[in-house]
């Protein structure tokens, strides 16, 4: 009979636990002592009742905080009765708050808002016994989060942005004090060990927050820890594995970041997609997630874990809510199911116990919706090209079918509907001219090897070549394809002129005139040129012809042509000067 050990967490977590047993649920970095827990009775089977269950869930919440002696209210952990004020915990509040304002978003209860803003208050005045602001690794994402509900309440964003993350950009944090390398090494050392696996749970928010208020480069940073430090280093023989993997997926999605990792329990699976398919094999028929992959089905209903499915419902939403649509709704299910009569889950193994906290990640979970990035980066190559919005034209006349990714990132002005004006931006972004997309494309640090999921056709034995004339002061570029049959309908280059260049027009070829786009740009010194077909098209041949103005009759005329996308993306290229091979600058 496996029973849930009761510890006492330190900053050193110095516990050596074994998978005879089943953990305790976990908090994030900086552990206090746990509250001696109270019984109750579960009752089972709301889930028809879904919104009034989730207006109980965030009341429980609301009833359970616990005034601080700083200010605002905390919450006790793992549940009632309050400890003494100046002893409320103070690294519980982000995993809690996220629940209870993404919960208020659904039952728009004032009181579940208030609550969320107490959560708040007691986050900026929480402090180290020396009086340094002090931060758990949840806290800053669920200080901006609540500035973005409450637009007005400046005060959260601006204190996470300036007392963490400047703070570790300063060298200035807490009593180390610490850069944001020294304190990544502290998480590490805390989380090492039988304690490894916990390593992504502290930066599945932690990432996002950085993304949006942290200083440059800190972005980067944590990313390369999230995926060399954490997800490369998980255990599958260790406890929490499942959470790890679940929020080190939920992270990386969270970010819209990719990974393949090297090594670690998942080296196997070559992105974070990868990985959350994987972990389905230890969804319970029930829709939980069983708490540990050292498990084999089939599974007893005590195998279920509300906090690993909480996460791996995270991931998955924060992944492909369309893809995963029936692993959701069962996971969904599943933890409703277990919702008792205060409004509280508790799960149904023998010495189960309630967890405000994991009350408040629960609520998250069920509530949290994917945040789509309108990137315009359709085909997932990190640029925009004619491809891209070749995709979104193809999206909105229904010629195929978008995944998730693929039709937020097709929606470019964020609206929800993806439509001509989507592919016309994308389009634009890829000439240079002044429209830009929802969301920025996320580069992902080099740190490790990532994935481009989709790299678009490639035609291997093709070739471009550019035959040059000169008239007087006008430089004529005619471009020219060599191909198999395979059909072109979307291409891109881009040629980098001198400065005594100046564009002056471009002509198509009649195979390209009936195409839905095709143009030339200036963008950044450089002609930028393509376009694309909604039908499959056979360009065979002359593609068009580009003409420059010489403005210095003196000067040797070299052009480097590059960034070959899309349809000829690495073909090879001669340049012929009046017959004359030359050599071609790349």
């Amino acid at each position: 009979m496996k029973s849930k050990l009761m510890c006492i967490l330190t900053m050193a977590l110095m516990i050596a636990p074994t998978l005879m047993a089943r953990p305790d649920a976990i908090l994030p970095f900086g552990g206090d002592v746990l509250q001696v827990p109270a019984s109750h009775t579960v009752l089972q089977n709301q889930v028809p009742y879904r919104y009034r269950g989730l207006q109980e869930a965030c009341d429980r919440i609301v009833d359970t905080q616990c005034v601080a002696d700083c200010g605002g209210k905390g919450i006790p952990w793992p549940l009632p009765p309050c400890p003494a004020p100046a002893s409320v915990p103070g690294n519980t509040m982000g995993p809690a708050g996220m629940g209870l304002l993404y919960g208020y978003t659904t039952t728009n209860d004032i009181n579940h808002l208030m609550g969320s803003l107490e959560f708040g208050n007691y986050a900026i005045c929480y402090t180290y016994p020396t009086g340094e602001p002090r931060f758990a690794t949840g806290t800053p994402y669920f200080l901006w989060y609540l500035t973005d509900i409450m637009p007005a309440a400046t005060v959260f964003e601006e204190y996470a942005r300036t007392e963490f993350f400047q703070a570790l950009d300063d060298g200035t944090y807490g009593t180390g004090p610490h850069t944001l390398t020294s304190y990544l090494a502290l998480i590490a050392a805390a989380r090492d060990g039988d304690y490894i696996n916990l390593r992504p749970y502290e930066m599945s928010d932690m990432l996002k927050g950085a993304y949006l208020i942290g200083e440059p480069g800190q972005f980067d940073e944590i990313a390369c820890w999230t995926m060399q430090t954490a997800i490369e280093t998980l255990d599958n023989a260790k406890w929490w594995d499942m959470l790890g993997a679940a929020a080190g997926v939920f992270g990386m999605a969270f970010a819209n970041l990719d990974f393949d990792p090297q090594a670690g329990a998942w080296a196997a699976e070559d992105s974070i997609q990868g990985i959350m398919e994987a972990l389905l094999a230890w969804q319970h028929p029930d829709g939980g997630f069983v708490w540990s992959t050292t498990l084999a089905p089939p599974f007893a209903a005590d195998d279920e874990d509300l906090q690993a499915t909480a996460y791996a419902l995270l991931a998955m939403k924060a992944l492909d809510p369309w893809y995963f649509a029936d692993e959701i709704t069962a996971a969904e299910s599943w933890i409703y199911s277990i919702q008792v009569a205060n409004g509280g889950f508790i799960e149904t193994y023998t010495g189960a116990e309630e967890n405000i906290q994991v009350d408040g990640e629960a609520i998250w979970a069920l509530e949290f919706k994917a945040e789509p990035w309108n990137d315009g980066d359709v085909d997932d190559n990190l640029s925009h090209t004619p491809q891209d919005a070749q995709m979104s034209f193809q999206i909105y006349l229904q010629q195929i079918t978008a995944n998730f990714h693929e039709y937020n990132s097709a929606d470019c002005d964020g609206d929800g509907i993806v439509s001509p004006g989507d592919a016309l931006c994308i389009w634009e972004q890829y000439l240079g001219t002044p429209c830009s997309c929802e969301d920025p494309i996320i580069t992902p640090p080099t740190c490790s090897k990532t994935m481009v999921l989709n790299p678009g056709k490639v035609l291997a034995d093709g070739v471009i070549t550019a035959d040059i004339t000169r008239e007087g002061d006008q430089v004529t570029v005619d471009l020219n394809v060599v191909k198999n049959n395979s059909p072109i309908d979307s291409f891109g280059l881009t040629i980098q002129i001198p400065e005594f260049l100046e564009y002056r027009d471009i002509r198509f070829s009649e195979s390209i005139q009936d195409w839905q786009y095709k143009g030339a740009g200036m963008k950044e010194g450089n002609l930028v040129m393509g376009g694309f077909d909604v039908q499959d098209s056979f360009v065979n041949g002359y593609i068009g012809s580009v003409t420059f103005n010489l403005t210095d009759t003196n000067s040797d005329l070299k052009l480097s042509f590059g960034n070959l996308v899309d349809d000829i993306q690495n073909f090879s290229i001669r340049v012929r000067i009046q017959n004359e091979l030359h050599r071609v600058f790349r």
